[in-house]
């Protein structure tokens, strides 16, 4: 049986679209987003990554177990987690 690499993840996001007035007003007033893994075992579980609104996360900036988790996930993707969502960031989370 061949395993059959993985698609670029950046072609997967799909991002969620946000109840605001969206556009460059959205993008002015700070909009933050997260990426999202959901896991496939582990129901209401997921690993989220601080993101842009395309969904690209700087891993430059994470900590180091935060860029070892995010290699993880990529390369779980389709196994262990789904492909990731962008969502806006609710300035209501804790």
């Amino acid at each position: 049986m061949s395993s059959q690499p993985l698609p670029d993840l950046a072609l997967q996001l799909m991002p969620v679209p946000s109840s605001g007035s969206g556009g460059r007003a959205a993008a002015a007033g700070g909009n933050r987003f997260e990426l999202v893994f959901a896991s496939f075992f582990r129901q209401g579980h997921a690993l989220t990554f601080p993101c842009s609104q395309s969904g690209e996360v700087d891993i430059d900036s994470l900590p180091p177990a935060a860029r070892r988790n995010y290699a993880d996930v990529c390369a779980r993707v389709g196994r262990d987690y789904a492909s990731p969502l962008v969502r806006p960031i609710s300035r209501f989370t804790h």
